[in-house]
């Protein structure tokens, strides 16, 4: 199930959590979203849904905080 995830979600998130060398790059326009797996007719199934808006509101220098933690190659 999570080599099914990890294909399907065509970017890195999480650090080395989720790191594919074919698509390095964080990508929020396409993959902001949680992606759902299922079971269809004997097959893995997966599929987006949209994240809620935030019940706590996050300050805008804020929301990136994240990815400033993360160590990146030099070029």
């Amino acid at each position: 199930m999570a080599a099914h995830a990890s294909l399907y979600r065509t970017e890195s998130r999480w650090g080395l959590y989720h790191l594919r060398t074919d698509y390095p790059e964080k990508n929020d326009e396409d993959w902001f979203c949680h992606t759902l797996l299922s079971k269809k007719d004997g097959k893995m199934s997966s599929e987006k849904r949209a994240v809620e808006p935030y019940i706590v509101p996050i300050a805008d220098d804020e929301k990136d905080l994240y990815d400033k933690q993360r160590i990146r190659a030099s070029a």
